[in-house]
């Protein structure tokens, strides 16, 4: 095994024109989808939704230190990988 961590091959694989010629793309691997997707239900979730994470909803001010909001994020990116390898995992079953 070499490693490299299976990351279930291209999503959104797209078309660019490059000097005249029509090549194929792809932004994003199916781990980076299925973990966009999760982040975006987990914060979609959370109770700190201000601008910039860090407001509450119906007071507007600050809930969370900056060092707290950073372990927020980080949290959340962390958690969104998680669930993308065990969706990854389901599909090989």
């Amino acid at each position: 095994m070499s490693g490299k961590r299976e990351d279930g091959g291209q999503a959104l694989v797209g078309l660019i024109v490059k000097d005249g010629m029509i090549e194929l793309t792809s932004q994003l691997s199916v781990r980076d989808y299925f973990a966009a997707k999760a982040m975006q239900a987990m914060i979609a979730k959370s109770p700190f939704v201000g601008n910039d994470l860090s407001e509450s909803v119906n007071l507007g001010t600050p809930v969370l230190t900056d060092e707290e909001m950073m372990g927020l994020r980080n949290g959340i990116s962390h958690g969104a990988y998680l669930y993308a390898d065990a969706m990854l995992a389901e599909r090989e079953k």
